[in-house]
């Protein structure tokens, strides 16, 4: 279908003299192919790509498979990672069906992900001599087992981020559907390969939604690494103001946060509302902010920010407030929590798998309001639900995800993605988290 994609080998200009010091056993150096469309900042994507690549180059040398620009340095700036000087060859894929609808304006996330996968098939057909593959987003056919990892399954249909009325509408869902069996042609997607992969999911409601499209399919949970730092502190600095951060896009649900703090307001509650994150949608930016002007500065929108300044609006808010349903897993839910935020949540999707208490997750507008409403009535009771929170929290720091993917990949390294499949499935591997295997 289509000419050949191209290979552009690319310097990594922050590779430095010594930068094997950082790879265990450099006598024996390791060959790793690592695909992903994009490892750059913003985004909880590209971030848990970034934090593998911290770990993948203390195994070997790295070779990154990729359609996006790699900058270390912005990086490490971002996502606090070490990257810079490491030994990564970043290589860009150029396909011609991807220039193609970039030219005429067609939306091509799915064709990015088969460009890839077809590229990648490629690549280690013409140099198969790689210790191990990987991948940070969603189910791959590499056409050679690999580590993968699930963020929501692109093969699954109805989305829950997509655009108004793609759901709804008959016509529009055979669109889309037709648009995704054209993509699997163009990369020769095999199903039996996904179940060939060691599957990594953020979530285990992740990896239920994953088995309902592929009914065979086993999967390791490894929750992604948060980015905020663990905030222990007395609270004399935070505000009685909600903080909700991630993307500033529609499927967030922010308009429905604000009617939510407006309630409570009218209730008595001396409470504000922050809506901290980065720019996405224009078109729903500009709805916010025809939403917030002339309430009064209850209501902020901060957008496009550093980390540091992240951890300041953490550590200044009492509470945490997400919007999104059918979250994946909620890695902002996640910063909230780290952050000190007693943090409230839909009551659905893997956000819930953080957010246990049924006092904290709603099931719509109203619900949310009555809860808070009575927490907000119980300075008492907002101590034990905050202590029962924080308790908890240790499982969701990046250090957890770096101890955990470590583990992993020197076990693939040492017993090969088939071995250790296999050591998951008949539980000679039984220390590595969560499994759910397909019986």
């Amino acid at each position: 279908m289509g000419a050949a994609a191209q290979f552009l080998s690319l310097p990594n200009p922050e590779v430095l003299a010594g930068a094997w010091a950082d790879v265990n056993n450099a006598d024996e150096v390791k060959k790793i192919l690592f695909v992903q469309h994009s490892v750059s900042p913003p985004g909880g994507g590209p971030g848990v790509g970034a934090f593998m690549l911290d770990v993948l180059k203390r195994h070997g040398e790295i070779t990154l498979l990729t359609l996006e620009k790699f900058d270390p340095q912005r990086m490490d700036q971002y996502y606090g990672t070490r990257l810079t000087g490491a030994k990564i060859r970043p290589i860009l894929v150029r396909d011609p069906m991807l220039e193609l609808s970039r030219r005429f304006g067609i939306s091509h996330g799915l064709l990015k992900l088969h460009a890839l996968m077809k590229a990648g098939k490629r690549f280690l057909a013409e140099q198969p001599d790689f210790d191990l593959v990987c991948s940070g987003y969603d189910e791959q056919d590499l056409g050679r087992p690999c580590i993968q990892y699930l963020h929501y399954p692109w093969n699954l249909y109805p989305r829950p981020d997509a655009p108004s009325g793609w759901n709804e509408s008959v016509f529009l869902r055979r669109v889309i559907l037709f648009y995704n069996f054209l993509c699997r042609k163009f990369s020769g997607f095999s199903y039996q390969r996904v179940y060939q992969n060691l599957t990594l999911v953020n979530s285990s409601w992740t990896g239920e939604k994953a088995r309902s499209r592929y009914p065979e399919l086993s999967y390791l949970v490894m929750n992604p690494p948060a980015l905020a730092e663990a905030v222990t502190d007395d609270g004399s600095r935070r505000q009685s103001r909600f903080l909700s951060i991630g993307r500033c896009a529609k499927e967030k649900e922010w308009l429905k946060l604000i009617d939510i703090v407006a309630r409570l307001r009218e209730r008595g509650h001396d409470v504000g509302l922050t809506l901290a994150g980065s720019r996405n949608t224009e078109s729903y930016e500009r709805e916010i902010r025809s939403r917030i002007q002339g309430l009064g500065d209850w209501v902020q929108l901060k957008l496009d920010f550093s980390r540091e300044e992240l951890q300041e609006l953490l550590v200044t808010h009492r509470f945490g407030l997400h919007g999104m349903r059918e979250e994946h897993y909620g890695m902002a839910v996640a910063e909230l929590i780290l952050g000190g935020c007693l943090t409230s949540v839909p009551d659905d999707g893997g956000q819930v798998e953080i957010v246990t208490n049924p006092l904290l997750r709603y099931t719509c507008v109203n619900d949310a309001v009555e809860k808070w409403d009575r927490v907000l009535r119980s300075k008492e009771l907002q101590g034990e639900l905050l202590a029962e929170q924080l308790a908890t929290r240790g499982h969701l720091s990046k250090d957890r995800f770096l101890a955990e993917y470590d583990r992993v990949v020197s076990l693939c390294l040492e017993r090969g993605v088939e071995g250790v499949v296999q050591g998951l499935k008949d539980e000679t591997l039984a220390d590595l988290g969560y499994f759910s295997n397909h019986r």
